[in-house]
């Protein structure tokens, strides 16, 4: 996950908990949402959008 992807998901769900968005386990769980679609970098892409 990049910065651009924190940013798009915390306009949707939420401001991340920690400063790190490498160890913010509500923007992990976010991600592996998305990375977990059929087809994950359509989703990335269509996420950032």
């Amino acid at each position: 996950m990049d910065v651009n992807m924190a940013r798009a998901l915390e306009r949707v769900f939420g401001e991340r908990k920690l400063a790190d968005i490498q160890h913010d386990l509500f923007l992990q769980e976010l991600v592996r949402f998305a990375v977990g679609a059929d087809d994950p970098i359509r989703a990335n892409w269509a996420l950032l959008d």
